[in-house]
């Protein structure tokens, strides 16, 4: 369901909508999606480590994401989701060691927005895009061998291409030290972001993902991108979580119109 919602520092109304599917080769659904839109924090999280280990891991990290109590400046939250992500880790390699199970962890990107502006937290190859006046870009890089190699954040389109190799350099719960890149950017009425795990950047093509999210609705942007994967393969689990942004004014004027 779509949600509104609108920061006391910005005349922003965020519209955002979520979906998550096992795809159509997976025994089950290793992501883990958070799309909680009055705490202005939005994540997708991709298991690794197997069925039972990715499961727990995305899961736990997203339970701990969905409770999470934040405080309201910018520079606070990002430091509270820092340690938050830190103490996931931590306590999902003791939960491993316990159960014996090897590699369990989980990528994720989660967004927060504040006033006229916006972080991102990663770590692992789950995206962070923005489509604005026409212009399609990548806010995150990919934690993998080759984009390591590149060690830029914002890659050419040719070098954003996903990482054959499935390896990831960073997830939370696979090393004793978890190193969660940030980034800051500013936001816009029209806006629209898309946050996603691999199981839809690697079935949908940049192309299609741009006519996607032209539409005006995150509720119909996010069924239709679903629609798309399960039209394909689907080797993977698909997640994604869609936000637009609205001025708060022109909205409030068409809904008068409305009435």
């Amino acid at each position: 369901m779509t949600e509104n919602f609108k920061t006391d520092a910005s005349p922003i109304i965020w519209q955002s909508a979520a979906r998550t599917h096992r795809g159509k080769r997976r025994p089950t659904n290793e992501d883990a999606i958070l799309d909680r839109p009055q705490a202005r924090l939005w994540a997708v999280a991709d298991g690794l480590g197997g069925h039972y280990g990715g499961r727990l891991a995305s899961r736990a990290v997203i339970s701990a994401l969905a409770t999470a109590r934040l405080p309201e400046g910018l520079a606070d939250r990002v430091d509270a989701l820092d340690d938050l992500l830190q103490g996931m880790n931590a306590r999902l390699r003791r939960r491993a060691q316990a159960l014996g199970q090897v590699g369990m962890g989980t990528t994720v990107v989660a967004l927060t927005v504040c006033g006229a502006f916006a972080v991102v937290l990663w770590a692992g190859d789950s995206r962070l895009y923005r489509l604005r006046d026409g212009r399609f870009e990548l806010l995150t890089r990919d934690h993998t061998p080759r984009h390591d190699r590149v060690g830029a954040t914002c890659l050419p389109d040719e070098e954003a291409e996903p990482d054959d190799s499935h390896v990831v350099t960073r997830a939370v719960g696979c090393h004793s030290a978890l190193h969660v890149d940030a980034a800051i950017f500013d936001v816009a009425p029209d806006d629209t972001l898309l946050l996603c795990s691999d199981g839809l950047f690697r079935e949908v093509g940049r192309s299609a993902l741009v006519a996607a999210l032209a539409d005006d609705e995150p509720e119909a942007i996010a069924a239709g991108l679903l629609a798309q994967c399960l039209a394909g393969p689907a080797r993977d689990n698909v997640s994604l979580v869609i936000l637009r942004a609205r001025e708060a004014a022109a909205d409030a004027a068409a809904m008068r119109v409305a009435r």
